[in-house]
């Protein structure tokens, strides 16, 4: 499995109920057996997960080729753990009704997981057509119509189909190009993970495992982890749609050939992911939705669902139980606790059945993988559950403020970094603060310059100032990070007996201090790629005592010819820890996919982190 090229594609998962003729309708589509097993070929009953591709024509609204690959699922209701597991990484659906059967019990709960899932049905096929009257059809298209509506899946107009006959397979396929063109690609997160749903042995490679990469490409040589056992492994192999290739980026089905693994220890359910920080964990906290006419309280036996992941679990609502009407879907805030550790991060979606009847119920949007201890009180609960409401209908950056929220208004970096993927080089919404190695709301923040307003007029000695910080909730490990922070920003101001507040200071004073912050932040500016500190302390009129306290204070850090922003260097030490270089030999090039600035400044700042 050696290759020089990448292999662009699309994934679309089947659905629908068994014997609806899923596997023989690929078959048409692709020229391929979606049937590995023996078994699944002697019984027409698919069993395992099945993987086959095909290329879509050109159209005259898409004038270029388009490879898909299918992950066909077993429609039995004894193997929905395995349809859960062929959808759970899925980024499109294929869903498929018998014309003789119509819309069955299987059929509901297939399309209601591809709903809580939020998958995309990019095409509908009603298929035996050739079995039943005209009549009949229409009435089944009809159903299915309304069906894939009022769950939310598709407006598109399902297509009639014969696979034996070969009816209606170009007008689906033009449909499915439709559909997938209203699909956005799969994002680049830089948080590569792959859901294991097959692993093998082959004679002089290796061990191999398969499924849809998620979250950020792979290449080849990528130092890779599988969790969540945290099996250290290399990419010595790649393959796409049955050919080699150097990388494969996310929503593509790839096989990776993995070094340093042995195939024993690796299993379905297991994640292969690049070398940045995932959260192993056993309690989350999210937003379920539950589907009408279920209910989710803290008894029951649960089974939650995420990628090709199964675990037993117990959920426990924050503010009581979750419950649908006979209409309408139940929402609600809940802690989900594990019986497996998972990989997860905020954005992940857990489907949780209820074990005991063997039905889906509904699902988990995964907000805070990393939850504090739960809220106690009335009042605190439900204040608890509106801030994880709005978590999990923000995203990205949005979704930051209300995490720091979430653990009390103060939380580590790396902590959140490892929940969202957030990466240090990326700024800060202006709601919150970084505080050395934390990171604070507003709100938190202000109620450490509140307490500074009791220290009174004069200047203050250092252990006044940390006292008074201490009065205020400050960790013991975050004191000296919280004082150089109030005097950057200018909420106390250093004078040479030790601290004043800005107000009491002397006016030359607080010339100095204003210049000092200029300084900071002009080199913050291009905080990897500063221009000459003396340069810019001359033109904020600073002289070499003020450089001298900045380098003294820690504000500035010196390395030889360049200078950075202390900020800028533990924004660029969180970057590295969190990439895919962390843990392992890496050359300057590298590192500078990471740090994006010249050798000018980024060998001196390796050397600095090195230490």
């Amino acid at each position: 499995m050696h290759g020089s090229r990448r292999r662009p594609h699309r994934v679309v998962v089947t659905a629908g109920h068994v014997d609806h003729g899923k596997s023989t309708l690929l078959r048409a589509l692709t020229g391929m057996e979606p049937d590995r097993l023996d078994e699944e070929r002697r019984r027409g009953l698919s069993i395992e997960l099945g993987f086959v591709w095909c290329t879509l024509a050109a159209t005259s609204n898409h004038p270029s080729d388009l490879e898909v690959a299918f992950v066909d699922v077993p429609g039995h209701e004894r193997f929905i753990a395995t349809m859960l597991a062929g959808a759970g990484s899925a980024p499109a659906a294929l869903l498929v009704v018998a014309a003789d059967d119509g819309w069955s019990a299987q059929t509901q709960e297939h399309a209601e997981v591809l709903a809580l899932l939020g998958t995309p049905v990019v095409a509908t096929a009603v298929t035996k057509s050739g079995r039943v009257a005209v009549d009949r059809v229409a009435e089944v298209v009809a159903d299915v119509r309304d069906r894939s509506r009022g769950l939310g899946l598709t407006d598109r107009q399902p297509v009639v189909t014969d696979a034996i006959e070969g009816r209606g397979l170009d007008e689906l396929r033009r449909t499915l190009r439709d559909g997938l063109a209203a699909v956005p690609e799969a994002a680049d997160g830089g948080r590569p993970r792959l859901w294991v749903d097959r692993r093998f042995v082959i004679a002089g490679t290796g061990t191999v495992v398969t499924g849809t990469l998620t979250g950020g490409p792979v290449r080849l040589g990528d130092r890779v982890a599988v969790l969540p056992d945290d099996l250290p492994g290399r990419v010595r192999g790649l393959e796409a749609l049955g050919g080699d290739v150097d990388a494969a980026g996310p929503g593509q089905r790839v096989a990776i050939n993995l070094g340093g693994v042995d195939r024993s220890q690796i299993d379905r359910g297991d994640a292969v992911v690049g070398a940045t920080t995932w959260p192993v964990t056993d309690t989350v906290e999210g937003w379920l939705h539950v589907l009408p006419g279920r209910a989710v309280g803290r008894r029951g036996a649960w089974h939650v669902h995420v990628g090709t992941a199964a675990t037993a679990a117990r959920i426990a609502p924050v503010t009581g139980e979750v419950a649908g009407t006979d209409d309408e879907r139940g929402q609600g805030a809940v802690r989900v606790l594990l019986e497996r550790p998972l990989p997860l991060a905020a954005g992940d979606i857990l489907v949780v059945r209820d074990a005991g009847r063997s039905r889906t119920v509904g699902a988990v949007h995964v907000v805070d993988p990393r939850p504090g201890a739960p809220p106690r009180g009335r009042v605190a609960r439900a204040d608890h559950a509106r801030l994880v409401e709005q978590a999990a209908a923000a995203d990205g950056t949005a979704r930051l403020p209300l995490l720091v929220a979430l653990a009390g208004g103060l939380r580590p970096v790396d902590d959140l970094a490892a929940a969202t993927g957030w990466t240090g080089t990326t700024p800060l919404p202006t709601d919150l603060v970084r505080v050395g190695t934390h990171v604070a709301t507003d709100g938190r923040w202000q109620t450490w310059v509140e307490a500074l307003a009791g220290l009174g007029t004069g200047s203050h000695a250092r252990s006044d100032v940390l006292d008074a910080l201490r009065g205020a909730r400050v960790p013991a490990d975050l004191l000296d990070a919280a004082l150089a922070n109030l005097v950057e920003v200018g909420r106390l101001v250093a004078v040479d007996t030790g601290f004043a507040l800005p107000e009491h200071a002397d006016d030359e004073t607080l010339r100095r201090e204003r210049r000092r912050r200029a300084v900071v932040e002009s080199l913050l500016a291009e905080p990897f790629a500063p221009p000459p500190l003396d340069e810019v302390a001359r033109s904020h009129g600073a002289d070499a005592r003020d450089v001298a306290a900045l380098v003294q204070r820690g504000d500035v850090v010196r390395l030889g010819k360049v200078a950075f922003a202390a900020e800028a260097v533990r924004s660029a030490a969180h970057a590295l820890r969190g990439s895919p270089l962390a843990g392992r030999p890496f050359a300057a090039a590298e590192a500078r996919e990471v740090v994006p600035t010249s050798r000018k400044y980024l060998i001196p700042l390796l050397e600095h982190l090195a230490r």
